[in-house]
């Protein structure tokens, strides 16, 4: 099951990814030649390093692929597979649908890509500029070769392919016995955090396979005596930091795993320089500096900027105790909740009733505390109901056979130990600060390194032995196929023709109608791109475009390289928009109730005609989209 050589390979070229992004903007280079220079020399020096070292693979591909055709005749890694190729079906089939990845993440990446550097983005929405890069920095040379964002999905189901192999090895090194090991690294990749943000652009779950590896890696380095391994888990923890600013705490953990073997850095005293610079590239330190200079602080957001919403939601606002009581009852919340509840309403009354009183008051500063969603999907989906209830079934059953195991609590020596004192210590800090909406899915980094807490206890061994274990172990996996089969963004049926059928002969029903608007979102997002598109002359390549939390730019740069997209502000005349060069601007519902007008108080003060609208259900209600073309 170890992919250990794909998952340093996998650091290594995302390490190099990021840090060609930040080389390349600094000589403002951020394009086809940029890249493909860069990947060659990049290529080239990896080649040189295998011919000195003598490097090659121990296993040919034909051992390879004949060991995976093995190992997938077992039920848990066939149902593993599975998912896998539904989430490639998925991904494949339907353009990004994630509202935050349209509204900031793609957009930036263009925004970069278009000016040839990486710079402070004029815009509304301050998200652009001050979120964490590392996804961003991933996906810019698949949109800029392929002039697409539809393969973005890539970087999240390459990541997912390595987690069973990343979370048996490290499993194993925090103590929890091999069996064990085996059978949770394919349940807890059946997570529905995992495998629904496996076929999506969301940025929680890949996170996961940096985090692990520099725990894994850095206990490696220690146990093998490799200066490599370690070089590869500073890689990797930096990588972690650099694309989850609420995965900085498990940082902690890295540095416990890494502490025994930090002599072996002066090993390779010539290697170390190169090492910390391209890590330093990849971590948060580059979008902590530029947060601190723009802004004056590291999560880059203030009040006084006009934006609310916050990663670390109670810093500097409560006492961190109430974030954590908090916490305490929203994530098993959150990891409880059925993939269908129809009482959602009722429930999230209730919670805003509660946050109301004297005693619900200490909770206000939560996004929407206690909230719970109709539907399971990527935006809100945890390790999951069922993983969840098999972790709380497995810690007592295992405590009953605790005598038959023969088990010693605290195998794995005192680095272990400390390891998992610091991967708890790093959950209490972010429970202690990050009081978000959904917090059980920035928890995805976490998951994997908190289940060795109670795996390594005895009694486990002697549980997954059990025939009625294994039965329930494997319906579990398998109850996250439907999940990935009725997906809100990506269904994998044809959902609107099944649909429209039923509503004929049912032209009435609530139920049918609440399915339409469910299952035409990813059909209205694929709708309204074509449709913009097609609309905008090809003769005019400059487009303004006004909104705030918005997502319809990634498309608006479409053409790649023929079209350039320019934000502005609700202040800004409509001389500054012409002296731009442009003749057509697309709006958003969001920008004109901020400027405090109207449509047709747009059209007057700018001078412009309507020339296309639409709306479409977004999660957050309904958006509507207009393209203007400005007289004169």
């Amino acid at each position: 099951m170890v992919t250990s050589a794909f998952v340093r390979f996998w650091i290594l070229l995302s390490a190099v990814v990021v840090s060609a992004g930040w080389i390349l903007s600094g000589l403002h280079q951020l394009n086809r030649a940029g890249y493909a220079v860069f990947f060659g020399l990049a290529g080239l020096a990896l080649f040189i390093w295998c011919r000195q070292t003598g490097w090659q693979p121990r296993k040919g591909f034909g051992q390879l692929w004949r060991q995976s055709l093995k190992r997938f005749r077992r039920p848990a890694p066939l149902i593993f597979l599975i998912i896998v190729l539904m989430s490639l079906i998925g991904g494949a089939l339907y353009a990004p649908t994630n509202t935050d990845t349209n509204a900031y993440r793609t957009p930036r990446v263009w925004e970069w890509l278009g000016a040839e550097h990486w710079h402070w983005i004029r815009t509304l929405d301050v998200r652009m500029n001050i979120s964490a890069m590392g996804f961003e920095w991933l996906t810019a040379p698949l949109m800029v070769f392929t002039g697409t964002d539809r393969y973005d999905f890539l970087v999240n189901l390459i990541s997912y392919l390595l987690l069973p192999g990343l979370t048996f090895s490290v499993f194993i090194r925090l103590g929890v016995a091999r069996r064990v090991a085996w059978w949770w690294a394919w349940i807890l990749a059946s997570g529905w955090c995992y495998a629904i943000q496996a076929s999506s652009v969301v940025n929680d779950s890949f996170v996961a396979v940096y985090a692990v590896a520099a725990v894994d890696l850095a206990l490696r380095a220690r146990e093998k005596n490799s200066a490599v391994d370690l070089g590869l888990s500073l890689l990797a923890v930096a990588m972690m930091t650099g694309c989850k600013q609420t995965a900085i705490p498990l940082a902690l953990a890295w540095l416990v795993a890494a502490w025994p073997a930090r002599g072996l850095v002066f090993r390779r005293p010539l290697v170390l320089p190169a090492l910390a610079a391209v890590a330093l590239l990849a971590s948060a330190v580059p979008n902590i500096y530029f947060n601190l200079k723009h802004t004056g602080a590291w999560t880059g957001l203030r009040p006084h900027l006009g934006f609310q919403y916050d990663l670390w939601m109670m810093c500097d606002q409560e006492p961190p105790f109430w974030a954590l009581a908090g916490n305490v009852f929203c994530l098993p919340l959150q990891n409880l909740v059925p993939p269908f509840f129809p009482g959602c309403n009722a429930w999230n009354g209730l919670m805003q009733r509660f946050v109301h009183t004297s005693f619900g008051s200490h909770f206000d500063k939560f996004e929407s505390f206690g909230r719970l969603p109709m539907s399971i999907s990527e935006y809100d989906a945890g390790i999951g109901l069922g993983v969840t209830l098999l972790a709380v079934i497995s810690i007592v059953a295992a405590y009953r056979l605790r005598r038959v195991d023969g088990e010693r609590i605290g195998v794995g020596g005192r680095t272990v130990f400390w390891v998992r004192a610091a991967v708890l210590l790093a959950l209490l800090v972010f429970m202690a600060k990050v009081a978000t909406f959904f917090s059980a899915r920035h928890l995805a980094p976490y998951y994997l390194l908190l289940f060795p807490l109670f795996l390594f206890l005895p009694g486990h061994a002697a549980l997954v032995r059990k025939v009625w274990w294994r039965r329930l172990a494997v319906g579990i996996m398998v109850l996250t196929l439907p999940l990935l089969v009725f997906s809100r963004h990506r269904p994998l049926f044809p959902a609107l023709a099944i649909l429209e059928k039923l509503q004929q002969s049912h032209p009435h029903s609530g139920m049918l109608d609440r399915a339409w608007n469910r299952f035409s979102y990813p059909y209205w997002i694929e709708q309204q791109r074509v449709e913009l598109r097609q609309r905008l002359p090809a003769e005019f390549t400059v487009i303004g475009y006004l909104a705030y939390c918005a997502d319809t730019e990634p498309d608006l740069w479409l053409p790649f390289q023929k079209r350039h997209v320019i934000r502005f502000l609700p202040g800004d005349t409509p001389d500054q928009i012409r002296a731009a060069g442009i003749r057509y601007i697309v709006i958003q519902n969001d920008w004109l109730g901020l400027a405090k007008m109207t449509m047709a108080d747009l059209l007057k003060k700018f001078d412009g005609e309507l020339i296309y609208q639409a709306e479409y259900i977004d999660p957050n209600g309904p958006v509507r989209v207009y393209l203007v073309k400005l007289n004169g």
